[in-house]
């Protein structure tokens, strides 16, 4: 036996509590609208409704309770589970903006003509990457200060021995070989591919390339007379420097300094540098970002 239906107040229900409610047999399906009979919730409306002539027990009404209450927290739990928290502006920001850090460039002269082009090779990689430059002193000779790149700091073998004063300090060819990258050296003497080749390292440019870790790219431009180029001792250092995985940029044939004409003239500074960017964007990209 059913119920009435709901219909102008709870409390009009309320009025006729079910007879004989225990020996009732028949479960009652009330149907009501709260919102229609004037209560302000769910529960109230459950509360103040009578069955008349149903069976309408106190456990069927909580779980009825139970159920209204409990189905739309369950279903905001889950859509909090499978909605993805939104990226915060920062972090997306952080995401766009990061970018990798430019490559850190070691240039180092030695004592030729060529020195006379370093300013200018100096110039090229600083448009591409970090650059900390390095100069013997013969290469100051040939090398104008003032037209170095304001932003590269040069170091002589005066600062080698300044910047040291006590134990616990730092030592700067350790720490240049540390921070470098890559490094070049353009141009390479006849002098100094000598003391490479034999483990020299009576200054600051040869000192670093004794400190030197070779799993990390190192490139020569020579320069020299062509009698020098030539010369059996010189195929020798090189052979020795190749060991060692330092790669050669090879000298070309024009006009030199002393007037001959022959091979050993320094690589022009912009054959120096798409050599190196080439070299280093291909490794990268092979290691994912890493030489």
């Amino acid at each position: 036996m059913r119920g009435p239906r709901a219909s102008n107040s709870c409390q009009a229900l309320a009025s006729h509590p079910p007879s004989n409610r225990s020996n009732q047999s028949e479960t009652c399906d009330t149907h009501f609208d709260f919102i229609c009979c004037g209560c302000h919730s769910e529960e109230q409306a459950i509360k103040n409704i009578w069955c008349e002539g149903g069976a309408c027990t106190d456990v069927w009404l909580s779980v009825k309770v139970v159920v209204i209450l409990l189905v739309p927290l369950l279903t905001q739990r889950i859509e909090a589970l499978i909605t993805p928290e939104p990226v915060s502006g920062e972090e997306e920001t952080m995401s766009v903006d990061a970018e990798p850090r430019k490559p850190r460039i070691l240039l180092a002269a030695s004592g030729s003509v060529a020195a006379i082009k370093f300013a200018n090779l100096c110039h090229c990689f600083t448009e591409w990457a970090e650059v900390r430059a390095v100069a013997t002193n013969a290469s100051l000779h040939f090398i104008d200060k003032t037209s170095i790149p304001k932003d590269v700091v040069l170091y002589t073998d005066e600062d080698e021995w300044s910047s040291w004063k006590k134990l616990g300090d730092t030592v700067l060819h350790i720490e240049l070989r540390r921070w470098a990258d890559i490094m070049v050296i353009a141009p390479l003497s006849a002098n100094t591919l000598g003391k490479i080749a034999g483990g020299l390292c009576d200054n600051l440019l040869t000192s670093i390339v004794r400190a030197w870790d070779y799993s990390k790219p190192f490139f020569v431009a020579p320069a020299m007379n062509t009698f020098m180029w030539n010369n059996p001792f010189t195929e020798r250092h090189l052979i020795s420097i190749d060991e060692l995985g330092i790669s050669l940029i090879p000298p070309v044939t024009k006009r030199l300094a002393c007037g001959d004409y022959g091979n050993g003239a320094m690589a022009e500074p912009s054959t120096i540098y798409s050599t190196v960017r080439l070299f280093y964007e291909s490794k990268s990209q092979q290691g994912n970002g890493d030489i």
